[in-house]
């Protein structure tokens, strides 16, 4: 009989974590790769023993998965592609808590399932940034408290739990979770979890004081984006909190959670759809707490398979993507010469960058281009990507100084050239922008590659921009 639940349970799992893997690829190319997106990837490339985080308040174990991964990456599209796989484990691990709370392999799959094609969940992991591996911690946390008697489970929760906060703070939200822990089957673990966790919750609590608003307000905006975000799935979140109701541990569980997520958000005045997201493995628990054939029919009657931008013209390469990165480096490793070092930086005149210079320059290293080649020297060949509106002027404006186009199309243009001619260019361009009264460009983006392989060279190594000089 033992025999028979291992194997429907292994079922569920395979059956759930592939719906929500291909789920999530679909949405690979729009993957965002840009700043917060980037970081973990940034801090990863350092080393096992670079574990300071690239932005507070995250801590050193959000860096771990992105590291693994790094070493067996071919480049930044297998990256995230291998990411998005440990993103699509919230929703076996949900199912596999509700297969051991309840026994039922169709309560499991409904649980389960609901997670792997939430939109909400799919824009969390496709945003790269907005909760990381949160929620797949959370629904760790919840098969933790199934252990019952079994040793594992105070060890896999203090993991689980410490993994949830240096994602995100307000992962704070699933401690009382923690309430359902067998603690006493494994005292040792509160040892470790307590030294392990308590640096950066003494961190946070600062943080936190320090990040407090002026004025408290309600964030209702916050919720109502969420169910927007779910769309018809909305509807079996809500059949779920029925199910809820139906269940001591998780109603208290998650009102619990709900008003932990109030306090905070009313206290620090910012509130989000994604910090809403990081109860929904608790929420989705509630539906292997109903009848199959009601939780199964409505995510039969609500869920849908997300769009794959590669339908869309240009959906795959919008500026900020994995698409237009795996793009841009695929084109500079054809064109490079393999005798000289490339360093890549980044300009903009409107918005955003089309493309993080530290993402591409990581990219091309896990192409095979060594670190002696990402450097800079009197020989190295400069990548200058510059961003702009669309069919702007500027963006063939370098064309004068001997810097060759490579790339281009509405919004952004890829140029090569010598630091010399980058540094006449950038010269030119500042004086016409004081004359007409402009403001300069924001530039950067260099230095989070450079710093990865040569932090010795110092930013100054980088600082080819006249406009940042003055």
């Amino acid at each position: 009989m033992a025999r028979l639940s291992l194997k429907r349970a292994v079922v569920v799992f395979a059956v759930v974590w592939a719906v929500a893997i291909a789920a999530r690829w679909t949405s690979l190319p729009q993957s965002s790769a840009l700043g917060d997106a980037l970081g973990p990837w940034l801090v990863g490339a350092r080393g096992p023993w670079s574990t300071r985080p690239h932005a507070a308040p995250y801590g050193w174990l959000l860096a771990v998965p992105h590291a693994v991964i790094l070493r067996a990456a071919g480049d930044l599209w297998g990256a995230f592609a291998a990411i998005r796989v440990v993103d699509a484990l919230v929703a076996p691990l949900t199912a596999l808590a509700a297969f051991r709370s309840t026994r039922s392999t169709f309560r499991a799959l409904a649980a389960g399932l609901l997670l792997a094609l939430d939109p909400g969940l799919i824009d969390t992991a496709t945003s790269g940034a907005e909760a990381y591996q949160a929620p797949v911690a959370i629904a760790l946390l919840l098969v933790a408290t199934t252990a019952h008697t079994a040793r594992w489970g105070p060890w896999v929760a203090v993991g689980a739990f410490a993994w949830a906060l240096m994602c995100h703070p307000l992962s704070v939200v699933a401690a009382p979770l923690l309430w359902w822990v067998r603690w006493r089957r494994a005292p040792l673990a509160v040892v470790a979890g307590t030294a392990v966790l308590l640096p950066h919750l003494l961190y946070l609590g600062s943080a936190a004081g320090d990040a407090a608003a002026d004025s408290a307000s309600l964030p209702v905006v916050a919720f109502e984006a969420w169910v927007d975000q779910a769309g018809p799935l909305v509807w079996v979140f809500a059949v779920s909190a029925l199910g809820v109701v139906r269940q001591r541990r998780l109603w208290l569980s998650l009102g619990t959670g709900l008003f932990l997520l109030l306090l905070a958000g009313t206290q620090l005045g910012y509130l989000r759809d994604h910090h809403v997201r990081l109860l929904s493995p608790p929420l989705a628990l509630g539906l292997a707490r109903l009848p199959s054939p009601l939780s199964l029919g409505a995510l039969a009657l609500t869920a849908s398979w997300p769009d794959d931008p590669r339908d869309r013209p240009g959906g795959a390469r919008r500026p900020g993507s994995l698409g237009l990165l795996h793009q841009m480096g695929s084109e500079l490793m054809a064109v490079r010469d393999p005798t000289r070092p490339l360093m890549i930086d980044g300009v903009t005149d409107h918005g955003v960058l089309a493309v993080e210079p530290g993402g591409l320059l990581l990219d091309l290293h896990l192409r095979g281009v060594p670190p002696d080649l990402l450097d800079v020297r009197d020989d190295t060949d400069v990548v200058v990507i510059l961003s702009g509106k669309r069919r702007h002027e500027w963006l063939s404006s370098p064309g004068p100084f001997q810097l060759k186009r490579v790339a281009a199309q509405d919004t952004w243009a890829v140029f090569v050239g010598t630091p010399q001619q980058l540094v006449q260019w950038s010269e030119s361009d500042c004086a016409e922008r004081a004359q007409a009264g402009r403001p300069p460009p924001r530039v950067g983006g260099a230095w989070d590659g450079l710093a990865i392989w040569h932090p010795e060279r110092g930013a100054k190594a980088v600082d080819w921009w006249a406009c940042s000089r003055q």
